[in-house]
């Protein structure tokens, strides 16, 4: 496969791994209280790389004041990185939340919530395997909302 047939599958690729993250998190996002002034957005990032690996992802965010101070906020993320080396490709899904006030069990700081991870995989089978790495940020976590002390509707 050529460099550029590549970089099109990848990115098309992404684009429907961005589909994907979109269908899990509408659940969580309509099924519990965020409060009213929370607000939920999506990336895609091309960029974040070191001299080994290069790296793209595309995650949702959920972003929920938590006082009348603009700068302090609690967000959840649900994220679907996939890494390149010359040696294999790996696939990592995370939720992971960072708080600046106290939400549930969790304790101001960044935690992980969730993490699964898949290493030295080929390119196709990176691809391939991905979509179930999505599947998992919600199959495979249903106590998440109840530890962030989320109420159902």
């Amino acid at each position: 496969m050529s460099v550029e047939s590549a970089a099109i599958e990848l990115l098309a690729a992404l684009g429907r791994y961005q589909l994907e993250i979109e269908k899990c998190t509408v659940d969580f996002w309509l099924c519990y209280d965020f409060g009213d002034e929370s607000e939920a957005y999506s990336f895609l990032d091309l960029h974040d790389s070191d001299e080994v690996w290069q790296r793209v992802g595309v995650s949702k965010t959920i972003r929920i004041p938590v006082s009348m101070d603009p700068y302090l906020e609690n967000e959840i993320q649900f994220r679907l990185t996939l890494a390149f080396s010359k040696s294999g490709c790996n696939v990592e899904s995370r939720i992971s939340a960072h708080l600046d006030e106290r939400m549930g069990r969790w304790e101001p700081g960044s935690h992980v919530l969730y993490r699964k991870l898949s290493e030295g995989l080929s390119f196709a089978a990176a691809l391939e395997i991905a979509p179930r790495h999505i599947e998992a940020l919600y199959y495979e976590t249903p106590e998440i909302p109840e530890s962030l002390g989320l109420s159902r509707r």
